[in-house]
């Protein structure tokens, strides 16, 4: 199921050392695909089978909010418009989530759930609530906060850059 890291850094004394900050994206690559693989696993054991891993973002947002315009979602996931397009394609096929106009603005489009979107909300809360424990195992909340703290600040970094 999971890639392992066999790269190991060697410090002078030949103790393990932190990787170069270069190799940050490598871990990256490496912790999104492992994610992604259990995620899978997750969904299987679960019985989710019409749900894929890119989908867990749109639903959520609907889970909270009910009903969304696509800028919307784009804009709180930092996903492009396309992007976005290909993920709901595949979720209206699945029938997990439903596309109409908007009364108020015919040029805009609305996306909520479906019946079968909304009846997987209990499901996908647990889901999440254990892989997150699962990936967390032996991390304490202090080192947790860091890594938080940390990735938040690197996003940042990185809409900053996209900018400039």
């Amino acid at each position: 199921m999971s890639r392992s890291v066999s790269k190991r850094v060697k410090s002078k004394k030949g103790q393990q050392a932190l990787p170069p900050a270069g190799d940050i994206c490598f871990y990256f690559r490496v912790l999104h695909e492992n994610y992604t693989d259990c995620l899978k696993v997750y969904l299987r054991k679960h019985g989710l089978k019409s749900v894929q891993p890119g989908f867990g973002f749109v639903l959520f947002q609907l889970f909270e909010h009910g009903t969304l315009r696509p800028s919307d979602i784009c804009r709180d996931m930092g996903v492009k418009p396309p992007t976005l397009t290909a993920i709901t394609d595949q979720m209206v096929k699945a029938k997990l989530i439903k596309r109409r106009a908007d009364e108020n603005d015919r040029r805009a489009t609305l996306l909520s759930l479906s019946r079968k979107g909304e009846s997987l909300r209990d499901e996908c809360f647990h889901l999440v609530a254990e892989l997150t424990e699962t990936i967390c195992q032996g991390i304490s909340k202090k080192n947790l906060g860091i890594a938080m703290k940390a990735m938040r600040q690197m996003m940042v970094n990185m809409s900053s850059a996209e900018l400039s």
